[in-house]
């Protein structure tokens, strides 16, 4: 599913979404949920074990890893690994901190 829109969140992830708009709150991908993000989260991304999120664009939070598949291409503000198992993946290209 592909999602252009801007929404409040708390915004809720089961299945496997294509989220290309923004996202103004925090964010949850719950078991078995994909989100692949290419818009603007303004909070923190909450990755459940069990689920998966690509970031190709900007979280302006915290990515919350708890024992998921969870891989970082674009901006995040920071990133929290809950489980050694499953580190967070990130590229050449990404951007970790402020600025």
């Amino acid at each position: 599913m592909e999602v252009h829109d801007k929404v409040v969140g708390p915004y809720f992830v089961d299945v496997e979404v294509d989220f290309f708009g923004e996202i103004d709150g925090n964010a949850y991908v719950r078991p078995h949920g994909i989100l692949n993000l290419y818009g603007v989260l303004t909070g923190d991304l909450h990755v459940q074990a069990g689920g998966c999120a690509t970031i190709h664009g900007i979280v302006t939070g915290f990515v919350e890893n708890a024992g998921a598949s969870v891989e970082v291409y674009g901006r995040v503000g920071g990133i929290h690994n809950h489980d050694r198992k499953y580190p967070t993946i990130v590229g050449y290209s990404a951007a970790i901190g402020a600025g």
